[in-house]
């Protein structure tokens, strides 16, 4: 049906939208961390990794291809620990190549 191929629209789309977010907020923390050398390592990743989430889950919201408001606390910590996870790793790697 057409409601299930604008679904599945708005899903492939969200995805594409996620990789441009997480691209996005590597290319921040990158500016971050080098206009800003004192802020703390754990705070910026954190931040990076907070910042992804939003990047991501607010596209999907603006496509209607999700509600948070109607996540359960399960659903927020699946979508938010994998994003703090990049945060780290994003840290991580910048660091490891200055």
């Amino acid at each position: 049906s057409m409601a299930n191929a604008n679904r599945g629209l708005g899903k492939g789309l969200g995805a594409l939208l996620g990789i441009g977010a997480g691209v996005g907020v590597g290319s921040v923390y990158g500016w971050v961390r080098t206009s800003a050398p004192r802020v703390p390592l754990p705070l910026l990743a954190a931040g990076a990794g907070l910042a992804a989430n939003a990047g991501s889950t607010a596209p999907m919201v603006a496509l209607d291809v999700t509600d948070p408001r109607q996540w359960t606390a399960e659903s927020w910590l699946m979508d938010l620990v994998p994003h703090l996870a990049y945060g780290a790793v994003t840290a991580a790697t910048f660091e490891a190549f200055r």
